[in-house]
């Protein structure tokens, strides 16, 4: 296989084919990180594209200091966040909808709300940041602990872990 300095190089100077190479090379493991972020191989794969189409738009500034493997995992990283924030909105939106207007928006249901967020923010205050944000996304956004460790840039049993203190903190300052 060419290595990336050379395949960069001559994509710099127009040869079509080194991109090809470079999207062979790197296509399965690229694919296989996006479809760890439980996003499907139709995103996936938009996510590669719009990753590779980037790096096209970008070539004549690029310059490779550590890996383009690196690099482009750092794109698809990012896209799949974009993804996975996209449909946190979505969710959000559907069980607001799903809600009625007067339970939402009732002086009761106002009152219990923000006594309800105010307890919670004040708990949450306690814990260091990186378990507080952790908790937060697992019970605000009901994310999964390997998207949670994707946005993160942490391992799955790190995110478990975080959760899994903070909440056993939150239970010991409930008592």
């Amino acid at each position: 296989m060419t290595d990336d300095k050379t395949l960069i190089g001559r994509l710099k100077r127009g040869d079509k084919t080194a991109l090809e190479s470079i999207y062979l090379k790197y296509r399965p493991r690229l694919i296989a990180t996006a479809c760890s972020y439980n996003v499907d191989s139709n995103q996936a794969e938009d996510v590669l594209h719009d990753v590779f189409l980037s790096l096209t738009y970008r070539i004549r500034e690029f310059d490779i200091q550590y890996s383009l493997y690196g690099y482009l995992r750092a794109g698809i990283v990012n896209g799949i966040r974009d993804i996975l924030r996209r449909r946190v909105r979505q969710e959000r939106a559907l069980v607001h909808n799903a809600v009625p207007d007067s339970l939402l928006y009732s002086p009761q249901a106002g009152l219990i709300k923000s006594e309800e967020t105010e307890r919670a923010e004040d708990l949450l205050s306690v814990l260091p940041d990186c378990q507080r944000e952790v908790v937060r996304l697992r019970i605000q956004h009901g994310l999964k602990f390997r998207e949670i460790a994707g946005l993160q840039g942490i391992s799955s049993s790190t995110a478990r872990g975080r959760y899994r203190y903070g909440i056993s903190r939150l239970r010991s300052l409930q008592l």
